[in-house]
């Protein structure tokens, strides 16, 4: 059977060069055909990796799970009519050129290449949402927690400096009118030194 697997090998295959064209060798799932699958990376930008992976026949790569923060789209480029198995959980989905899918985050999944003949290649986007990252938004939650701290301590510094500068203008007013009163005579006595002035 082995022998038959290698002789039905497609001439594609060897048109490959893996190495050359830099395809980085993944290892398989124990019981697959091939010893490797291979990935190609084409864009990564941090939050984003698109790649081709190629999947010799009777191939399948080891189940894992698709991170909480990731989602995946699949889309086949070529190979047999329905021989790509998207396995997601306890779900088989058959796909064959030209059809897609798409990845959920915390699926598990893994791929297989049910023919014998033809290697599948398909290509893979990673997408990466940061916005779900918890450590992130943690982070800018004590960020606001702490301008708003700020923002209260300043308030209320504020309210204290404003009432101190009134009690001191209080102050300030309640020593003017005493010094008023001490310097002005009483009235009685006005009274008495204009009738003194008027009889003279």
């Amino acid at each position: 059977r082995a022998e038959a697997q290698a002789e039905a090998t497609p001439a594609e295959d060897d048109e490959i060069d893996f190495a050359k064209e830099g395809w980085m060798p993944l290892p398989s799932a124990e019981g697959s055909a091939k010893p490797t699958l291979h990935l190609l990376v084409k864009v990564d930008t941090g939050s984003m990796l698109a790649c081709d992976i190629h999947i010799p026949p009777l191939s399948f790569n080891t189940r894992e799970p698709l991170g909480p923060s990731k989602s995946m789209f699949l889309s086949v480029l070529k190979g047999e009519e329905s021989s790509l198995i998207l396995k997601m959980d306890d779900e088989d989905v058959l796909l064959s050129p030209g059809d897609h899918a798409i990845v959920r985050s915390g699926t598990e999944y893994s791929l297989r290449n049910d023919s014998a003949t033809t290697a599948v290649i398909a290509k893979m986007v990673l997408i990466i949402h940061a916005s779900v990252d918890a450590g992130a938004n943690e982070g800018v939650g004590e960020h606001f927690e702490e301008e708003e701290e700020e923002a209260d301590e300043g308030a209320e510094e504020e309210e204290v400096e404003k009432e101190a500068e009134e009690e001191e203008a209080e102050k300030e007013e309640e020593a003017e009118e005493e010094e008023e009163q001490e310097v002005a005579p009483p009235a009685a006595a006005r009274g008495r030194h204009s009738r003194r002035v008027a009889r003279s």
